[in-house]
Parts: C-alpha cells; structure tokens; sequence
C-alpha cells in the first residue's frame, strides 16, 4: 500500500503563489511540481478562503473549531452533573430523594380497607 505524500507548509504556499501570483494556470503547476490538478486546486481555494488559517496541518482546528469542540465538552459535563443531581444514589436518605406530593397515597383504617386521599 501506497503511503501518502507530505508537504510542507512552505511547499503549499510557494504551489499557491505560482497560481496566484506568478499566473501559471492549475495544470501547468501542477503538472510541473508533480502534483494532480485537484490538490492544488484545493490549496488555493483554502489558501484563498482564510490565509492565516491556511494549512494548519493535521488535527489542528480553527478557532470556530476549538470553540465548538470545548462546548461541546462542556455541554456534555453539564447533562452528566445535571444527571447525578436529579437521580440520588439508591442509598440516599429519604429527604433527599424526589417525592411526587401530587401522588394520592392509600391509607390503611383499621377495617382494613384502604382509601385514597391526597396528603397536603
């Protein structure tokens, strides 16, 4: 299996500026630094869309990226803490649980029958 090629930053930026600056078209450039078109047409364009963000190499996000990765995070942190807090451990005490005080509650008379009331 064939292993990838890499390029240096310095290398993609020099290939963008022969299209932009020097006026060789994409195929000639191409073609002449042993690259297929599609590469270097897609360096330009990143080149072109954000030059400062141009060519960060692998793994490394844009700031949008960064952010969007930490409050993802975060998010993610919140629900579990928000989990823990509305589910006590079984072994809680009573007053810490949730009670549904909405919920009628049997009682038993001393018959034995049992009533509904609701428990104010």
């Amino acid at each position: 299996m064939a292993t990838r090629k890499q390029y240096t930053r310095e290398f993609k930026q020099d290939a963008v500026r022969l299209v932009t600056e020097q006026g060789y078209n994409k195929t000639e450039a191409a073609r002449n630094l042993g690259l297929d078109r599609s590469v270097l047409a897609r360096w330009v364009k990143e080149f072109q869309d954000d030059e400062s963000e141009a060519f960060r190499g692998n793994g490394k996000l844009t700031g949008e990226g960064e952010e969007l990765r930490r409050l993802r995070e975060e998010n993610r942190r919140l629900k579990m803490e928000r989990d823990i807090l509305k589910n006590p451990p079984p072994g809680a005490p009573r007053s810490c649980r949730r009670t549904n005080s909405s919920r009628p509650r049997l009682a038993a008379y001393p018959r034995g029958e049992a009533v509904r009331f609701l428990v104010a």
